[in-house]
């Protein structure tokens, strides 16, 4: 059982790194909506990234 939990916890990081970098986007695209980062990050959505 402590497998499971140690396997568990090792996937966690993919799998909350591009929410954590959708945030990042979000955040700095609401600052400066015509940034190149925010026109880009429409153009190829974070949906894309997990």
């Amino acid at each position: 059982m402590g497998d499971d939990m140690g396997e568990s916890q090792t996937l966690t990081l993919p799998i909350s790194l591009p929410v954590i970098l959708a945030l990042y986007i979000m955040l700095a695209a609401i600052q400066n909506p015509n940034s190149s980062l925010a026109v880009w990050s429409s153009i190829f959505p974070s949906s894309l990234l997990s």
